[in-house]
């Protein structure tokens, strides 16, 4: 028995025809744009505790606008469910207000604090930041 090593693939040198194929398929190449989005926004918006699609709902509604949940989560892509979630996280740290709407009982009307306008302003050049290293 031979005590010598397995000859194994250098990290960041694979070569197979099937991974150079990867390169060429949108749906994976939009998949790493995002992921390294992500990873750009963590890196210069850490310790804010904020994610990529909270600031997108807070920056739908730094106009001072309300808007229906459902609606809301649509603007910023994401489904009904999502949308419901994150707003429920943004409104326990008192970014934003839910209140029943006027004229469906069955809908949430959200709509930006003061403290929310404060904290999306702070932090905008951040994520602007990340954006450019984009």
């Amino acid at each position: 028995m031979e005590n010598t090593p397995k000859k194994t693939a250098r990290p960041g040198k694979v070569k197979s025809r099937t991974y150079e194929e990867l390169w060429t398929r949108p749906g994976y190449l939009i998949r790493r744009l995002h992921q390294i989005h992500v990873g750009l926004f963590a890196e210069e918006c850490g310790g804010e505790d904020i994610t990529p699609v909270q600031s997108a709902i807070l920056s739908v509604l730094q106009g001072g606008e309300e808007m229906d949940q459902l609606t809301l989560s649509t603007s910023v892509g994401i489904d009904r469910t999502s949308g419901a979630d994150v707003i429920r996280r943004l409104e326990r740290r008192g970014l934003v207000t839910r209140m029943p709407s006027e004229f469906d009982r069955r809908a949430k009307i959200v709509k930006i604090t003061d403290a929310g306008k404060t904290f999306i302003r702070r932090v905008r050049p951040r994520m602007a930041k990340a954006q450019d290293r984009l």
